[in-house]
Formats: structure tokens, sequence, C-alpha cells
């Protein structure tokens, strides 16, 4: 064993020996309401700010309404929790320019009004025109007064390259 990694190892047990871990319980699991496919992922990563989450699933197939199937477009999922402490989810999103491959929601996260999905295998630059094979890139959406959360902007680096994997983490 490298010494490198045994002190990090014993540290682990002492911790873990001395009881300072928290105990925590299940309160509530959450699904995607249009769960049903194998593999989608749900939860890759998650994102929790007050009373809302979100939630991706990169190998999610259908668009926000369950339609147009594309194999491993990915999709993310919000969630709102309601007064009594329940979380439901309130909205499905998915990328405007999704195709098959992009693993839209690899990564997410949340604060305030703010979400941000990324899809680091996507290929299109900002105005959907040129490609560069996982390239990558993130879309920003916004919660509107009304509850909704609306794309606002889809960014790729300024120096984007192939296999870049914008938006990874």
């Amino acid at each position: 064993m490298s010494s490198k990694i045994f002190p990090v190892l014993a540290f682990m047990l002492l911790f873990t020996t001395q009881g300072i871990a928290q105990l925590f319980s299940e309160h509530q699991k959450i699904v995607a309401l249009d769960r049903g496919g194998v593999n989608d992922f749900f939860g890759i990563n998650v994102s929790i700010d007050g009373n809302y989450a979100i939630v991706g699933a990169i190998y999610e197939d259908d668009d926000e309404l369950g339609n147009n199937p594309l194999n491993g477009a990915g999709a993310a999922y919000i969630f709102e929790k309601d007064g009594g402490g329940n979380w439901t989810q309130a909205q499905k999103l998915v990328a405007s320019d999704r195709a098959p491959g992009d693993w839209y929601g690899r990564s997410v996260a949340i604060s305030g009004n703010y979400a941000v999905v990324g899809a680091y295998q996507e290929d299109h630059n900002a105005m959907g025109t040129g490609t560069l094979s996982e390239a990558g890139s993130a879309y920003i959406y916004e919660r509107d007064g009304g509850g909704n959360w609306n794309f606002a902007q889809k960014i790729v680096a300024s120096d984007r390259a192939a296999d870049d994997e914008f938006g990874f983490s």
C-alpha cells in the first residue's frame, strides 16, 4: 500500500470509529414522473437550494412531453418542496437542440432562480451551427414569477475544441 494512501485510510477509519458521523434517515424517495426506462441514470447528479432540487438523468431518451426518443439525449428534472416538506416534480427540462448521445444532465446546479445543466458530449456551438465532437455545453434556465423554468442561454467555451467535454462538472 502506498504511503500516500495509508494516512487517508487511517484518517477515515479514525473518523468513523470516533462516532462523529451524522445519522440520516430517508424522508422521501423521489422518482421522475415518466420513469419506466431502464438505465436512465436518474440521479447521476443532484443539486438542492432551498425548496428546489434539480436531478440529472443522462440516458433519458424522451423530450419533455414524453415523445421524440433520442438515445442518450438526457434530461433534468426540477422538484419543488411543498409546505408539508414533500418533494414533487415541477418540470422536466431537455435541451432545445437535443441530439442522441449528448448526455444532457451529467452535471446540474441550482441556486435561487437559476439552474444550469451540463451536456458534456454535446457537439454544437451556442448558435447551433458549428460542430466539434464532444466539445460540450451548458444550458442556463431562469425561474419566472409563475414558477416555470425557462431556457435563458446556452453557453460554450470561447476556445472550444473537440473532446473538451465542457459541462462535465
